[in-house]
């Protein structure tokens, strides 16, 4: 019977040592999706900004979109030499779009100006995809302003979705995935609502007051949602974080 306690004791404290491995990974970052990413023990490896806006009509016509694709290119770094624009006219709908790559960070700009048949009133719409691999807050939270100031000289209020991309080495076991997810939760103050075990990936949504973006779903206000998948053909296990939801391809 002594041996049978002893045998129980030491599994036990093999389990708790485990539990508290996972769930005291040093968080030492201040931007909420950093700390999250942080918290899970993984290393951002980029980060994706999409950002968003209905444009009023005095801009409207392809000049203008011109310019402000010409601005926005500006603000985030690119030079004339890096990147080229495209119009496409069309008797629905005018397209403008933008694209620059250098070294570690890719854009994508596009200006949609539609236009109503039954009415003929137009419709004007921006959006900016921003990707950098970077693992630095302070790039992320620049970028952010910038994008966000940059719009908002256009008399809107851009809608932003915020996503980083890591990954850890080898496989995690299910159980693991979920207290990762739930330790990058805790470490940003927020509170997952609906957790999806899909097999070949863990999926948690949920709401975060330190984190100023927010949509509704259903009956829930969501700014946070996270995902852990496996991938067997590099042996990594990536983890996406996006705010208020993911907007890229996991």
């Amino acid at each position: 019977m002594k041996k049978v306690i002893v045998g129980i004791f030491l599994v036990l404290m093999i389990n708790f040592g485990f539990i508290g491995k996972a769930q005291n990974v040093p968080v030492t970052l201040s931007e909420p999706l950093s700390a999250a990413m942080q918290a899970t023990g993984a290393e951002v490896d980029s980060f994706y900004i999409y950002a968003w806006e209905k444009l009023p009509k005095e801009f409207e016509n392809v000049a203008i979109f011109m310019n402000i694709e010409k601005d926005l290119l500006k603000e985030l770094g690119f030079s004339e030499d890096q990147y080229t624009i495209e119009v496409i006219e069309g008797t629905e709908k005018i397209d403008v779009k933008a694209k620059a790559q250098i070294e570690n960070k890719t854009v994508n700009i596009a200006i949609c100006n539609i236009i109503e048949q039954d009415t003929s009133k137009n419709s004007t719409y921006l959006s900016v995809n921003y990707m950098e691999k970077s693992a630095e807050e302070n790039k992320i939270i620049q970028t952010k302003v910038k994008l966000k100031n940059i719009m908002k000289k256009f008399h809107s209020s851009p809608t932003i979705s915020t996503c980083l991309k890591g990954y850890l080495d080898g496989k995690l076991r299910n159980d693991e995935w979920s207290l990762r997810l739930q330790d990058a939760f805790d470490s940003v103050g927020g509170v997952a609502t609906k957790k999806t075990d899909a097999k070949t990936y863990f999926s948690y949504v949920g709401f975060a007051p330190t984190i100023e973006e927010r949509v509704i779903a259903g009956k829930d206000i969501v700014n946070l949602n996270m995902v852990m998948r496996y991938n067997e053909y590099d042996g990594r296990t990536y983890v996406i974080i996006g705010s208020p939801v993911i907007s890229i391809e996991y």
